[in-house]
């Protein structure tokens, strides 16, 4: 882990989303974080991977 650790207020609006979202994320596991005693943080690296993995490839479309 090299990367800058976010609290999920940062997360949240890195990725758009309510703050809440991301506590769900984390609740079922869904996105990658640390716990440190009781607070959560993300490292940022970590998510930009989580998130190009996420990434799909669009479908090959031949045009007339």
């Amino acid at each position: 882990m090299e990367g800058k650790l976010l609290k999920a207020a940062e997360v949240a609006k890195m990725f758009q989303v309510q703050e809440s979202t991301v506590y769900k994320w984390v609740h079922y596991g869904y996105i990658p974080y640390v716990k440190l005693g009781s607070a959560l943080r993300f490292d940022k690296d970590s998510l930009l991977k989580w998130v190009k993995g996420k990434e799909t490839k669009g479908k090959k479309q031949v045009f007339d």
